[in-house]
């Protein structure tokens, strides 16, 4: 478990993360204007908050990937807080 506040290491993709990354994917095309050609999320890493992000990167096809910022608060519901395209497979998440 993370520090509060604090980024967590990279971490192997879970089921319950693929899950949020897959009931969100739609809106994370609408938010970049495009669909995507794959989407495999790989790695992650989670910040506790008032509820979790986690910042995903997720494969969409060719050597492309997106970051996406993924809030689970510790009641229902899922959000995507926010999504950066463009990125190389070989960027490291950070925090945005």
């Amino acid at each position: 478990m993370p520090l509060c506040g604090g980024l967590s290491d990279k971490k192997d993709i879970t089921d319950e993360v693929k899950n949020l990354c897959d009931e969100l994917k739609q809106k994370m095309e609408e938010k970049l204007g495009k669909k995507f050609k794959e989407f495999e999320a790989l790695h992650f890493k989670q910040q506790l908050v008032s509820g979790m992000n986690y910042f995903v990167k997720i494969h969409v096809g060719s050597e492309e990937c997106v970051h996406a910022r993924i809030y689970q608060p510790f009641s229902d519901g899922v959000e995507l807080t926010s999504i950066k395209g463009s990125m190389a497979c070989a960027d490291e998440i950070e925090y945005f």
